[in-house]
C-alpha cells in the first residue's frame, strides 16, 4: 500500500491512499476529509489525487459539514464537483470543451436531481465564470 501526505492550505494535512478501497466500480477517488483514496490504475492518478484534495479543501472550509451538505443539497453537490472537476481539468491542460464530458459524468454518476441540460448550463455558466 503506497500512501502520502499531502497540505491543504498549506497547513491542513491529507493523507492520500492509493489503491480501490472504498471506491466503486466508476469512480476512481474519493474523499473522506483529510483522507483520500486514489485509484492508482486509474488513466492519471495524479490528476485524481487533485481532484479529490479539492474536496479535502471543501471539508476545511465548510469546517467538516461538507459531508452533510453534500449529500442533503443537490445544488450545493453539483457545484463541489464542478469546482473538483475545473481543477482537474486546469491541471490536465486541455479545456476544449470538456463541458459535455463533465456534465454527462455528473448527470450519470451523481445521482443529481437536475437533467442533462441543466447541468450542462450549470456547468457551461461554472467554466465561463472561472
Amino acid at each position: 500500500m503506497k500512501f502520502k501526505i499531502r497540505f491543504v492550505y498549506k497547513i491542513l494535512p491529507v493523507l492520500i491512499i492509493y489503491g480501490r478501497y472504498t471506491l466503486k466500480d466508476v469512480f476512481t477517488g474519493r474523499s473522506y476529509g483529510f483522507i483520500d483514496i486514489v485509484d492508482p490504475q486509474s488513466n492519471d492518478p495524479m490528476l485524481i489525487e487533485e481532484h479529490e484534495l479539492v474536496h479535502s479543501r471543501q471539508v476545511y472550509r465548510t469546517l467538516f459539514l461538507h459531508g452533510i451538505f453534500y449529500w442533503a443539497i443537490d445544488r450545493y453537490r453539483l457545484f463541489a464537483e464542478l469546482e473538483a472537476y475545473h481543477t482537474e481539468i486546469k491541471k490536465r491542460g486541455n479545456t476544449t470543451d470538456v463541458k459535455t464530458s463533465i456534465a454527462n459524468r455528473l448527470h450519470k454518476n451523481y445521482n443529481l436531481k437536475y437533467s442533462f441540460t441543466e447541468i450542462y448550463n450549470y456547468t457551461k455558466q461554472y467554466y465561463n465564470s472561472h
